[in-house]
């Protein structure tokens, strides 16, 4: 074949020509060329290899590839500053078709000089892991290097990252797949730690594809926390079968990417060190095991802190949507608490927990929804928390337990000033909440919060007539009393109604009248409608006369000779009080104790939790 015949992208070579200074020099290079004797900068007598056009530049110069392959066994250096483009240079990897400029490489691509562009190839078959083992290895110290609309794929590792900067380093329009041959960071389309990148600072990462990389697709694995990477930006990428994980960053945004059908066992993994990152916008969507996980398991024991994750979809995770494991394997006492944590506004469905913590400081889970999970809990706080508000979700519908309270992590550290208010939570087969250790600090701790029904939260002991879901384990009534009476967040939070009652007067002789009075008490601001008579047994030798009053609409019986006052129907009004009244005769000598028990009164808006009684004294009159 001619060689005047080969593929070179012509709109490119156009435009490079309009724009090159008087000093710069294209230089050409062909699998079909010759390197002898030529520095590459004719078209029609393009050299054979990257490495000899390399050689053959000058600083600013531009190699231009043919399509084609271009295989070494060995390793190509670029050591100046040059602009390198293949066949499909300006078309974005991710969707293209057409010849390729295959750079196959056993020992990868050095890159050492600042402000290089590679453009438009496949770069692969990077197997020597004595040495590079990257498809691209950008050196410690470089700057400004653009990579962008390249294919890397079949090598150990796609692309080592190395920025110091000064200028920005562009990622771009790439396709990292099947990076996954054996050797050190196997399994990664793009991988840096202080040994292969330095410290790396100003990374804008956008609009790739990873795809099928076992490990990652973005792995930053520095374990030097004193000297973090900073400033990355992670945008607009689409991740399959693995995602992207952070140690010892600050100031790192990933937003408005798609982690999708992930086999590797974290989808977003902070393992200690990260500060300032969010997590913002992003759909995670199907995985193995954990949607986003943090720990300290880069060996440092230095906490993640300052974490925001906002505004996601996370779903189809089978273990755990969110979960903060600061307990390390390495570290048999307790860590140092993650802290600083917000996750708001995220939709979370069909994962094994929405979001589970241990050793944490202030954290608000906040405005999220979490509906049909398949594990223990919706959201488990599970030992070593502290100053954790849980507000304004919907926790709705679950295989047992909507929010899970004890001292589970390894060394059974208390819970500390827990929040959980104006939540919805009802749906889950077991329990709305359930309290294997009371946390330490306030006891008004799950107030305000709607269980599903105006009857608040179910407890055999506690609030035997509640028809919400149940709240169940070491709690006290004060613990969950008041709830809401319809749902979250804007819902009245009240009392459920209260009784009392008394005799008046309380001392009669035998035979003498006295007046019942029950009190109907409603604080919530909505009425409250019986649900189921309200039923008074006297006590022996205590008979009715008749009734007086009823201001509670209803039917109030009170038979003369009966020793029962019943109510069925009428309503309390909303912030205020209704009142049954009822002359009764004391017959027999004695202390007479009359006693209405927790749960007599039942309303569409709860039940009295605490029983109430009134004493009436009869004895014999004088001279009998």
């Amino acid at each position: 074949m001619s060689l005047k015949k080969r593929h070179y992208s012509s709109v490119l070579i156009s435009s490079l020509f309009l724009s090159a200074s008087l000093f710069a020099t294209n230089r050409y290079i062909d699998p079909a060329g010759s390197d002898v004797s030529n520095d590459c900068s004719v078209l029609a007598t393009p050299c054979a290899t990257l490495q000899n056009a390399v050689d053959q530049s000058s600083p600013g110069d531009t190699i231009i590839a043919a399509a084609g392959t271009y295989a070494l066994s060995g390793m190509v250096s670029v050591y100046q500053t040059l602009t390198i483009l293949g066949a499909q240079a300006g078309v974005d990897a991710r969707t293209r078709s057409g010849a390729e400029s295959i750079l196959s490489n056993t020992q990868g691509i050095s890159v050492s000089a600042s402000d290089v562009v590679f453009d438009g190839f496949t770069i692969q078959d990077s197997s020597d892991s004595a040495l590079t083992g990257y498809g691209i290895w950008l050196n410690p110290g470089v700057d400004g290097t653009q990579i962008v609309n390249n294919i890397f794929q079949n090598n150990i590792a796609g692309l080592g990252l190395a920025n110091a900067g000064t200028m920005q380093c562009l990622i771009q329009y790439n396709l990292f797949q099947d990076n996954n041959l054996s050797g050190g960071a196997s399994g990664t389309g793009i991988y840096t730690d202080q040994y292969v990148g330095g410290v790396v600072s100003n990374v804008l990462i956008a609009d790739n594809a990873f795809v099928n990389n076992d490990t990652a697709g973005i792995g930053f694995s520095s374990t030097t926390p004193a000297t973090p990477d900073t400033n990355i930006g992670i945008i607009n990428n689409a991740f399959q079968g693995s995602g992207a994980y952070f140690f010892s960053v600050d100031t790192v945004s990933f937003g408005n990417n798609t982690l999708t059908n992930i086999t590797a066992p974290v989808a977003i993994g902070i393992y200690g060190g990260a500060n300032n990152l969010l997590i913002l916008d992003n759909t995670l969507e199907t995985g193995a095991q954990y949607g986003i996980y943090a720990d300290q398991s880069d060996g440092t024991g230095v906490a993640n802190s300052n974490i925001t994750i906002d505004s996601n979809s996370i779903s189809g995770y089978a273990v755990d949507a969110i979960g903060f494991f600061a307990m390390a394997p390495a570290f048999p006492t307790p860590a140092t608490p993650d802290t600083n944590i917000a996750i708001t506004n995220n939709m979370i469905d069909t994962c094994g927990t929405g979001a589970y913590f241990y050793s944490v400081d202030t954290v608000s889970f906040e405005d999220n929804t979490v509906t049909n999970t398949t594990g223990a809990a919706s959201v488990f706080v599970g030992g070593g928390a502290s100053n954790v508000s849980v507000r304004h979700n919907s926790l709705v519908t679950g295989a047992e337990i909507g929010i899970l309270i004890g001292e589970l992590d390894i060394n059974g550290t208390a819970n500390t000033d827990i929040a959980i208010h104006r939540n919805n939570i009802f749906g889950y087969a077991l329990d709305g909440m359930y309290v294997l250790n009371e946390p330490v600090g306030p006891t008004h701790y799950a107030v305000c919060n709607w269980w599903g029904d105006a009857s608040g939260p179910f407890n055999a002991t506690l609030n035997p007539t509640g028809f919400g879901d149940g709240v169940d384990g070491t709690v006290a009534i004060s613990n969950f009393l008041p709830w809401l009476l319809s749902t979250a967040p804007d819902a009245p939070c009240g009392l459920p109604p209260t009784l009392s009652k008394s005799f008046s007067p309380s001392m009669i002789f035998e035979g003498q009248k006295s007046l019942l009075r029950i009190t109907l008490t409603n604080s919530a601001a909505a009425p409250a409608t019986l649900l189921a008579p309200l039923v008074d047994n006297l006590p022996s030798g205590v008979t009715v006369v008749g009734a007086i009053v009823n201001t509670c609409g209803g039917t109030l019986t009170a038979t003369t000779g009966s020793s029962t006052v019943t109510l069925t129907g009428g309503i309390i009004p909303a912030s205020d009080y209704c009142e049954v009244m009822v002359r009764v005769i004391g017959g027999a000598t004695g202390t007479q104790v009359n006693t209405l028990p927790a749960g007599a009164l039942q309303t569409d808006i709860g039940s009295n939790v605490e029983g109430v009684s009134a004493t009436l004294n009869v004895v014999r009159r004088p001279g009998r």
